[in-house]
């Protein structure tokens, strides 16, 4: 019998020991950030002699992997521009300046270092423009799809649109970095045609490519739902969202057949079947009845839900509000001139496009407070959280960092959101408590429930290199893509967490990093001390 109980109290012994290294082997909380090198400024690519010049575009999904622009020069000045693609073991080219285009009319001659997109399932759309082309300048932009292992055609210049109505021009193509694509390697964008039949009237559209073909969604001129308005210019200040079930939101105005205008609405596009959210004139049904006006950038969620802000009202009862639209209700969740949370101050504007958390029916969003102080007003914000019913303040202006350090003297910019109620947020504004003084630049990763992390800021001495050896270098500015989550937008933030984002450094060179926050190793310590009780026990 005492045979056995050593036996056992020396197996425990063992797993404590295998537990303690694995519990003081684990990062300190106090530095819970694990950062990855992707590339590298003069760094050798994986092709050959070449090294990273610089970078352009760059964008995570939830598989991990990160895709981006680069430009690569040879050994005797020779530069290039790339797509590379990282699934967190492999960086690999994916597609390489004089490759042919898929549609064997010229090759790639530059890749647009904007707008590139990333899929979950690993498609990446961008833009080139293009050599050797048959026509040559009427012919040498477009606009393709990574897929795996072959490149498809999207739209290119010169293209006859779906409705043969004249062709698509080298301007279709300026605001790129407006197209979404979603989950599934659907794309949504915006375009503008030539030679069409009554010029300026009909020379913009909205399509939607769905892997194979190019359809329209909406077209100037061309009737809204309803078919009483007809819709005017899709323009590049139109924002739209695009969702993993290719349900695509957009807002546009219309006009009569006379030119007069109507108003904007809000719509829903699926399957080739458009449905009305809203339209001017609508009413809301509260007690005073107001109509709505206008509305912002909408975003949308893989579930149907939609947030936006709208104008409703005229003259002195005119508001702004932000509201939530399910496929069975629409919601108002705040409006301007309502109180602050806390009492202190009023709300006067809702400042950006709202982010959804994936199919939970919150919404994050950030406003402008005006505060009474004596006889003048100071400028205040917040970020609330709506969580189905009730408004949380998430932060507001004056809060301080973790480390009680740095004061948030304004609002950070909302970038991103994740599915795990995660935020990604970007302080140009921080103010060093101790001497008063303006402090760096820093992306922050804020948790809804009021978790706040600094992940990297102007000042910081980052480890580049990968290996086990050390090249510490001083970072002097920060760049995120954004914003972006299940609505179509380039994504900077995934739903585990890691983050992508450039870096650029004192010495003149620059990288493409992840940040990664690491949980503190409580489970291990408990595990650990559940081992110490058991043996105690058997003593």
């Amino acid at each position: 019998m005492s045979h056995h109980r050593s036996l056992r109290d020396f197996c425990s012994i063992l797993c404590i020991a295998a537990f303690l290294q694995i519990v003081t082997a684990y990062p300190a909380a106090a530095n819970p950030i694990q950062f990855q090198t992707i590339a590298v400024t003069g760094q050798s690519t994986a092709e050959g002699d070449d090294e990273f010049a610089w970078f352009g575009s760059h964008s995570i999904n939830n598989a991990g992997q990160v895709a981006f622009v680069a430009e690569t020069r040879n050994p005797v000045g020779r530069e290039q521009s790339n797509i590379y693609l990282d699934d967190g073991y492999d960086l690999r080219r994916v597609v390489a300046s004089y490759d042919a285009t898929p549609e064997g009319d010229g090759y790639f001659a530059s890749i647009d270092d904007a707008g590139l997109n990333l899929s979950d399932a690993g498609h990446v759309l961008f833009h080139s423009l293009l050599g050797n082309t048959s026509r040559g300048a009427a012919n040498d932009r477009g606009a393709y799809l990574y897929e795996g292992s072959t490149v498809s055609k999207i739209m290119r210049e010169g293209d006859i649109p779906p409705d043969g109505n004249g062709v698509f021009t080298e301007a279709a193509l300026v605001y790129f970095d407006q197209w979404l694509l979603n989950a599934s390697g659907q794309v949504a964008l915006r375009a503008e045609m030539g030679s069409t039949a009554a010029g300026t009237k009909d020379d913009t559209g909205l399509y939607f490519f769905d892997r194979s073909s190019l359809s329209t969604v909406a077209r100037e001129g061309g009737p809204s739902p309803g078919g009483h308005y007809l819709f005017s210019s899709v323009g590049y200040y139109h924002q739209f969202a695009l969702n993993a079930t290719g349900q695509l939101a957009f807002a546009l105005h219309r006009t009569d057949p006379d030119g007069t205008d109507r108003g904007q609405g809000l719509y829903l596009y699926q399957q080739s079947t458009t449905t009305t959210v809203f339209e001017k004139g609508d009413v809301i049904v509260d007690p005073y009845w107001r109509p709505f006006a206008g509305c912002g950038d909408p975003t949308l969620d893989d579930h149907g839900q939609l947030a936006f802000e709208v104008g409703y009202g005229s003259g002195f009862m005119y508001n702004s509000g932000l509201f939530l639209h399910t496929s069975s209700s629409l919601t108002r969740i705040v409006e301007t001139n309502e109180p602050a949370l806390d009492g202190n101050g009023k709300i006067t504007s809702i400042n950006s496009t709202p982010l959804l958390l994936a199919g939970s029916g919150r919404v994050v969003f950030s406003v402008e407070l005006t505060v009474q102080l004596d006889r003048a007003y100071r400028h205040d914000g917040a970020i609330y959280l709506y969580d189905n019913s009730s408004i949380t303040t998430i932060l507001r202006e004056g809060d301080l960092t973790p480390d009680g350090r740095y004061r948030f003297e304004d609002v950070p910019q909302l970038i991103a959101a994740n599915s795990a109620g995660q935020l990604l947020l970007f302080a140009e504004n921080l103010a060093d408590v101790l001497t008063g003084e303006s402090a760096c630049d820093a992306l922050f990763l804020l948790g809804i429930h009021g978790s706040l992390v600094r992940i990297v800021g102007n000042g910081d001495v980052i480890d580049v290199d990968p290996s086990d050896a050390e090249d510490l270098r001083t970072v002097c500015e920060v760049f995120c893509e954004g914003p972006g989550n299940d609505d179509g937008k380039t994504r900077c933030l995934s739903d585990s967490g890691t983050v992508v984002f450039d870096l650029y450094f004192t010495d003149g060179s620059s990288g493409i990093f992840t940040a990664t926050i690491i949980p503190e190793p409580a489970s291990l310590a408990l595990l650990t001390f559940a081992v110490l009780v058991m043996l105690r026990r058997r003593g």
